[in-house]
Order: structure tokens, then C-alpha cells, then sequence
């Protein structure tokens, strides 16, 4: 894999424990700034299985891509 990823913590809405941009080779990972370290691991894992799955290059909704990767 030769894109670049960046983990970021910041103060995320509502329910939402992170997510990624994708721009050209590079992916931004934001992951909720008061999580506890479990469950930034636990959403760090899921974020990248989204990059390694190729699902940001998919034309596949984001939503859809929940709904597959939660089954």
C-alpha cells in the first residue's frame, strides 16, 4: 500500500466515533477526542479496514458501506 495515512483526535457530533478523507494518495483518519483508548483502537481498526478494503474507490454510498461492514 503506498498511500500516506494521518490519525488525527479532535471533537467530534453527536454519536460519530470518526472517520476518514480521502484526498488523491492520502487518508485522514479522525477518531473522537473522548473516546477511551479501547475504543480508539476499536475505531482506528474499523477506519483502516475501510482503507484496505478499498472503499473509498468503490462508488459504493458511505452509508451502504456501513450497513456491509456492520453485518
Amino acid at each position: 500500500m503506498s498511500e500516506d495515512i494521518i490519525v488525527r483526535c479532535a471533537p467530534l457530533p453527536g454519536s460519530i466515533r470518526g472517520f476518514t478523507c480521502k484526498k488523491n494518495d492520502l487518508y485522514i483518519i479522525i477518531i473522537r477526542e473522548d473516546l477511551d483508548d479501547i475504543q480508539r483502537l476499536n475505531t482506528y481498526e474499523h477506519e483502516l479496514n475501510h482503507i484496505l478494503n478499498g472503499d473509498y474507490d468503490s462508488g459504493v454510498s458511505a452509508d451502504m458501506i456501513e450497513v456491509i461492514s456492520h453485518q
